[in-house]
């Protein structure tokens, strides 16, 4: 496409390619919901109890667990537009089977070929979206995401109106076709170029993407710094979690997503076509009411996130489904546990507060951990560290489901609401203290959580208790009195300065200055003799002229 068309107009049409992504991703995600009502009222095809559907829905979720195993790896190999590409034919191989095989088995293994392109779908495209977008749009771009992914599922909502079960999946099958061949023409970011030291191709993509003004040039100076920085540290899974910035990033999107899952919008995604009594509109036409509103608030989302800010939205979105969640808990207990009877007349309050509550979750808490998630990690891990994320986020989604579904049966649906209640509310305290990544670059989020990580290590050095009262951190004269013992750097050099505070420990790294003779010597500094000893251990780096270091 850059061939083709200017960065002016092609970028944003390779931004609608990418969105077009997540529109069947939608579909996909959406075909339970509309597909259950009609085998439950009027299928003669496919016949399915309330327990085969909840199976069929866990197929889903094992589909994105295994497609978790080799995604990073595939993608750090041949980059975000060809894993794309790789990862739509997972969709196009379930609605075969849905065409072909008109029974349980077929649409057990439908929804795992769908969990394995979901997954793709989501951990490619918002990394995508984050790299390529200017830093004061990145928020409205990665919406995009989420409003796609909406209008995916009322479109499959609203064909399922008018289709039947083969035509709904032949209509699937086209609008999938289309998009698989509208992906070849989806060049990659400028940061896969950079991971393969490839800068004068990344240049000429990023200028693509951004344009060439100066502040772009600065911006990718900056991205080229950033990328050699990183991808000079090692990239294995382990290391997710051995630096405190990634671990603190991660902890971080770890919390975000299980708020995000622990909520009523899971399990309605699949059962709200299921689980209402009729009322003002038929309960199988809830899910299309379900998705439109998800939608629209996705939309204004889209409108104010880069101008308030995430952690605003999210503390909206928070108290409202607390308070709703309340609702809904209330209006179940009185319907399944009392001996209240519930004419039709007040079966719409179960509708309305689930409506207010899609509109609540929808405006923050449904999409921005996924923009934060694609904002926040260091290139060289970002792929695993979205692994570790679906993975806990899928574990959750799992366990969620089912459980909601048991208890649906045992008419304890009020439980599952109010656990939702207490996590909403937990979550409005923890997303008061949030790091907003609002208008930031992607190397100035990085480097606020490594920040964190070095003020960390030196306030816990500070504090590390010595036998003379002393401050961990040696002197000048401590380093004249190692030389001995140790080889020495030039003038320009670093110590690497090691320490142990039980079982956490960490490196500082110490220039070395010689002292000048009109400093007069420091008061606090203590003799050798009458120092005592120090669990420091002072180890020379390289010199800055990379001479070799002489005893």
């Amino acid at each position: 496409m850059q061939r083709i068309l200017p960065g002016k107009y092609g970028s944003k049409i390779n931004v609608a390619i990418v969105a077009l992504n997540s529109f069947v991703a939608g579909l996909c995600a959406a075909w339970p919901s509309a597909i259950f009502p009609i085998i439950i009222n009027k299928s003669h095809l496919v016949h399915l109890n309330l327990d085969e559907i909840s199976l069929s829905v866990i197929f889903l979720y094992v589909g994105q667990l295994v497609s978790l195993l080799p995604f990073s790896t595939v993608e750090s190999a041949i980059g975000k537009a060809k894993t794309l590409e790789f990862g739509i034919i997972f969709a196009i191989l379930g609605w075969v089977v849905i065409i072909l095989f008109v029974n349980n088995l077929g649409i057990y293994f439908a929804m795992l070929l769908f969990g394995c392109w979901l997954t793709i779908c989501f951990l490619s495209n918002g990394p995508y979206l984050a790299e390529v977008s200017p830093p004061r749009l990145r928020g409205r771009t990665l919406a995009l995401m989420s409003i796609f992914y909406m209008l995916g599922a009322i479109t499959e909502i609203t064909m399922s109106i008018f289709l039947s079960y083969k035509g709904l999946a032949l209509a699937n099958f086209a609008l999938t076709i289309f998009q698989f061949s509208l992906l070849f023409s989806l060049p990659e970011t400028p940061y896969y170029y950079l991971r393969k030291y490839n800068i004068r191709t990344a240049f000429q993509r990023f200028e693509w993407f951004r344009g060439s003004g100066p502040s772009n040039k600065k911006e990718f100076d900056d991205a080229v710094t950033f990328t050699e920085k990183q991808m000079n540290a090692s990239s294995k899974l382990t290391d997710v979690c051995r630096d405190f910035s990634t671990r603190k990033a991660l902890f971080f999107s770890l919390t975000m997503a299980c708020f995000q899952k622990t909520s009523a919008n899971t399990p309605l995604q699949t059962y709200c076509g299921i689980l209402l009594p009729n009322s003002f509109i038929k309960s199988a036409m809830f899910p299309l009411l379900f998705f439109s509103v998800s939608a629209v608030f996705n939309i204004l989302s889209a409108l104010f996130i880069d101008r308030f800010g995430r952690r605003k939205l999210l503390l909206i979105s928070a108290s409202g489904s607390c308070t709703l969640s309340i609702c809904s808990a209330v209006w179940f207990f009185v319907q399944e546990r009392t001996h209240t009877v519930l004419n039709e007349h007040y079966n719409f309050i179960p509708y309305m507060t689930l409506i207010l509550e899609t509109a609540f979750y929808s405006l923050g808490v449904q999409y921005i951990p996924g923009v934060i998630n694609g904002e926040l990690f260091a290139v060289h891990i970002k792929s695993k560290a979205l692994s570790i994320i679906s993975l806990v986020q899928i574990t959750v989604n799992i366990i969620n489901s089912k459980i909601f579904i048991v208890l649906v049966q045992n008419k304890l649906t009020f439980l599952s609401f109010t656990v939702y209640s207490i996590v909403s509310a937990v979550s409005f305290f923890y997303h008061v203290s949030i790091f907003d990544t609002k208008g930031k670059t992607l190397e100035e989020i990085y480097n606020h959580f490594e920040r964190k990580g070095r003020r960390r290590s030196t306030l816990v050095a500070n504090l590390l208790p010595q036998k003379d009262g002393g401050s961990i951190l040696p002197s000048e004269e401590r380093f004249e009195d190692e030389k001995q013992e140790t080889s020495t750097p030039k003038d320009g050099g670093v110590y690497r300065l090691s320490w142990t505070f039980g079982n956490v420990s960490s490196d500082i790294h110490v220039p070395y200055r010689k002292r000048s003779s009109s400093v007069p010597n420091s008061p606090s500094v203590q003799t050798e003799k009458s120092r005592s000893p120090s669990p420091v251990r002072l180890k020379p780096l390289t010199t800055q002229k990379n001479e070799p270091n002489t005893k």
